[in-house]
């Protein structure tokens, strides 16, 4: 899977669970426009999901390295985050981002 393929079914996953209405759909414009314009800056952008960590309270816990190059500067990056999801009733409620495992494991609650 790419990392494109995988961000995109991430979004779909969290923003399929807005109302098309009010202000959930802003919501859901704001998000599309604001990866856009992040994906514009990068060439050669690759996703990679490393690890999923089952939390209490309905929550999973991704680590994810993603590496790329910036369109204009050619400079090559690789830097590694977390992704903590909320799934209630089938479905993503809430997004978490961490760049720190310990700071991600916490709000998980869980320990090394």
């Amino acid at each position: 899977m790419s990392g494109y393929q995988y961000l995109a079914g991430v979004a779909a996953a969290a923003l399929g669970t807005m109302s098309p209405n009010g202000p959930e759909r802003l919501a859901r414009l704001e998000s599309i426009a604001s990866w856009e314009q992040y994906r514009s800056a990068w060439a050669d952008v690759a996703v990679e999901p490393l690890e999923f960590i089952e939390a209490p309270d309905d929550r999973v816990l991704i680590s994810i390295r993603q590496t790329g190059r910036g369109r204009q500067s050619g400079v090559p990056i690789e830097y590694h985050y977390f992704q903590l999801f909320t799934i209630r009733d089938g479905k993503v409620r809430k997004v978490e981002f961490f760049r720190h495992r310990a700071d991600a494991l916490e709000a998980a609650g869980l320990s090394e």
